[in-house]
This record gives C-alpha cells, sequence and structure tokens, in this order.
C-alpha cells in the first residue's frame, strides 16, 4: 500500500518537532524553597501541642499564639493519647496531604486568635522573578476532644525579611 508524501509528512512533521522541542529546548526545572514542605521531618514524634521545641516541624517556628503539629508516628506512643495523631486526633479526622503529616492553625476565632507559623526559605526571593506558590487547606471537624464551631472564608500568606 503506497502512502502519498503528504500524508506522511502531515504525521511526521508534528512528531519531529515535538522531539525537537522535548529533548533541544532548555527545561524549566522547579526548585521548592521552603524547607521541610511537607512537615515530614521533625526530631521526635509530637505528643503535645503548641509548637513546642520536639513538638513542631524541622525548620518550621510559630509566630504566633500555639498552632499544632499532627503526624502518624503520634498514634505509636505506646498506647498514650497524644490528641497529634493522624487521621483521626483531638481537632479533626483528617489524612495529610502528601506524607503523614500537616499543621494546624486556628486562622480567625474570637478575640482576633490567630495561629501563625513561618519558616525561613532556603534561598531568597529575587526582585523581578516570578514564583509560584501553592498550599492545600482543610477545615477541622468532628475531632476526638474539640468540635471546632467556625470557620473563615480567607486565608493568606505573608513574607517578611526577618526570622
Amino acid at each position: 500500500m503506497h502512502v502519498p508524501y503528504r500524508q506522511t509528512m502531515a504525521v511526521l512533521v508534528p512528531w519531529a518537532v515535538a522531539w525537537f522541542c522535548f529533548l533541544a529546548l532548555p527545561r524549566c526545572e522547579a526548585q521548592n524553597l521552603v524547607p521541610n514542605p511537607s512537615f515530614e521531618e521533625t526530631d521526635t514524634c509530637p505528643n503535645t501541642c503548641c509548637f513546642n521545641v520536639g513538638d513542631r516541624p524541622l525548620f518550621w517556628n510559630r509566630w504566633d499564639q500555639s498552632p499544632d503539629y499532627f503526624h502518624a508516628c503520634a498514634g505509636d506512643l505506646g498506647g498514650i493519647d497524644t490528641l497529634m495523631d493522624v487521621p483521626w486526633n483531638g481537632f479533626t479526622w483528617q489524612y495529610a496531604h502528601d506524607g503523614e503529616a500537616y499543621v494546624g492553625m486556628g486562622l480567625y476565632t474570637v478575640d482576633d486568635f490567630r495561629e501563625l507559623v513561618g519558616a525561613p526559605l532556603i534561598e531568597p526571593l529575587v526582585v523581578g522573578q516570578t514564583y509560584y506558590v501553592s498550599y492545600w487547606v482543610n477545615l477541622a471537624t468532628e475531632g476526638s476532644y474539640w468540635w471546632v464551631r467556625w470557620a473563615c472564608n480567607t486565608r493568606g500568606l505573608g513574607y517578611s525579611c526577618s526570622t
């Protein structure tokens, strides 16, 4: 069976261009500037609230009030109910989006109470450079000890030149 030249070229040219773009053009490489972005790295399993030393992910600190650190390893502390387990803990039933850990924060409650966390970036941001930022949020409900009765419809992300 003879295939006309035009039909052959109509198929081959797009494939050749696609391979050229894939192999020859410079690749865009993304780099995460946030240390320990999924909160997996820790010195010890958390067994109390409030982001105290030893009960928070490495490189992260609390910037306001008392955020909480939840990790699946907290369920393996000899039967002790630490309230910090994943998926079920004192505040909610929630699996981590990535890995086995997450951070809980009250973003806005009564009396302007806000829980904030932060970490120094691996490299400084460059003026004029475009950056992509994403994170996941979930409403905490039906915990083993507390029933959260409020939510907020806004959230944010801040940058600071100080630590």
